[in-house]
C-alpha cells in the first residue's frame, strides 16, 4: 500500500467519507461497480475534457493529474460505451469516460467527442486492507413508496432535448408561487451538473440515483426502480409539497427510462406527465410507447416545440398538448398547479 495526495477528488464520491490519509493498493484485484480508485491522466484525448468535483466545480484534464475516481460501465449514444475490467492493478491503461470520474475501458465513442482521455490505473482505495466502495455510503434502496410527494415527471426522447431546462423552469415558477420543491434525478449517468442547477432554481433539496449507490442506471431494473424509491421516499420526508423529477438519457436505451415512467406506483404518484422530444416523430413515438402501458402524456416540450409550427404539428399528430419548455413554462406551470 502507499499514500496517494490526489488533485481531484470526483463527484461521484459526493457521499463517501474519505479517510484523512488516503491508502491505495496497486495489487492485482477483482472488479466490482463503484469501486474507489486513483488514476493518473497520462494521454490527452478529444473535447471530453472535464472532471466533476464534489460540489460541482469542472476542472480541464491535464496529463498527470491524479484523480480519485469509481469503477463504472457507461452505455451512452452521445458519449462514451465503456465496460469495467473483470481484474485490475498498478499500471493497467483504462479510459476516461465520464466526467463524475467514471473509469473503464472505452469499447465505441460518439465520433464528434473525439477518443477519451486515457488513464493510468495506481491502485484501489482501501481501508483496514479492504477496498472502498461507493454503495457503502449510500441511502437504502426501497421496494414501495412512502408517502411520497406528488410527482412532476420530465423525461425525454434523448440526452440533450431540453429536460433539465424545463425542469429547472418549472422548479424556479412553482417556487415563486410558494411551493416548496423538491428535485430528484432518477435516471443518467453520475454527475451532478443538472441536479445541481435544479438546487440553484431554487430546489429545497436534490438527490439522484448515486445517492443510491448506483453509478449509471444500466444495471438491472429491479436495481434502478429500488434506487428510485429510495430517493423520491427520501426526498418526501424533507416536507416538500412537490417533486420535480428528472430521467436522464431516452425513452429507448440502457437507462432504465421507460422502466421507471411505467412503473405502477410511480405512475400513481405522477401529477403530471412531460416529455421533451427533438422532433414530431418522437412525439407521436413516445405517445404510442406509453400508451402501450396505459400512462398518458401531458404536455409535449423540446426542441420540437421551439416554434408553432412544431407544436402545432405534435398536437396534430398525437392529440396531446405542446408548449415550448423555455418560452412557455410560466403556462406549463399553471396547468402542473392544477393538477397537484
Amino acid at each position: 500500500m502507499e499514500k496517494i495526495v490526489p488533485d481531484i477528488v470526483s463527484s461521484s464520491l459526493k457521499r463517501v467519507e474519505l479517510p484523512e490519509t488516503i491508502f491505495i493498493d496497486g495489487g492485482r484485484r477483482e472488479v466490482s461497480e463503484g469501486d474507489i480508485v486513483a488514476v493518473k491522466i497520462v494521454s490527452e484525448g478529444g473535447s471530453y475534457d472535464k472532471v466533476e468535483a464534489i460540489g460541482g466545480e469542472t476542472h480541464t484534464l491535464e496529463k498527470g493529474m491524479n484523480i480519485i475516481g469509481v469503477l463504472c460501465e457507461r452505455k451512452a449514444v452521445k458519449g462514451f460505451v465503456g465496460l469495467m475490467p473483470d481484474k485490475a492493478k498498478k499500471g493497467d491503461v483504462l479510459d476516461f469516460i465520464g466526467g463524475g470520474g467514471a473509469i473503464g475501458k472505452c469499447v465505441s465513442s460518439f465520433e464528434e467527442l473525439g477518443e477519451p482521455f486515457s488513464v493510468e490505473f495506481l491502485g484501489f482505495l482501501v481501508e483496514e486492507g479492504e477496498k472502498m466502495n461507493v454503495k457503502e455510503f449510500s441511502i437504502n434502496m426501497d421496494t414501495e413508496l412512502n408517502g411520497c410527494a406528488p410527482i412532476i415527471m420530465v423525461s425525454g426522447t434523448r440526452m440533450d432535448s431540453g429536460k433539465t431546462t424545463l425542469a429547472s423552469n418549472l422548479i424556479k415558477e412553482l417556487s415563486k408561487r410558494g411551493l416548496s420543491v423538491g428535485a430528484a434525478k432518477l435516471t443518467g449517468f453520475t454527475r451532478q451538473r443538472d441536479r445541481i442547477k435544479m438546487e440553484e432554481y431554487g430546489a429545497v433539496v436534490s438527490m439522484d440515483f448515486v445517492d443510491a449507490g448506483l453509478l449509471s442506471t444500466t444495471n438491472g431494473s429491479e436495481d434502478v426502480l429500488c434506487a428510485s424509491k429510495g430517493v423520491l421516499n427520501t426526498v418526501s420526508a424533507k416536507g416538500v409539497d412537490v417533486i420535480v423529477v428528472e430521467l436522464g438519457g431516452g425513452i429507448i436505451g440502457y437507462d432504465n427510462v421507460f422502466e421507471v415512467l411505467t412503473e405502477e406506483e410511480i405512475v400513481e404518484h405522477t401529477a403530471y406527465n412531460i416529455v421533451t422530444v427533438m422532433d414530431p416523430v418522437a412525439a407521436l413515438g413516445a405517445k404510442n410507447m406509453l400508451g402501450e402501458k396505459n400512462v398518458s402524456i401531458d404536455v409535449f416540450s423540446g426542441p420540437a416545440t421551439d416554434t408553432d409550427t412544431g407544436e402545432n404539428l405534435i398536437k396534430t399528430f398525437t392529440e396531446v398538448n405542446a408548449l415550448n419548455g423555455r418560452k412557455k413554462y410560466v403556462r406549463i406551470a399553471d396547468m402542473v398547479e392544477e393538477n397537484l
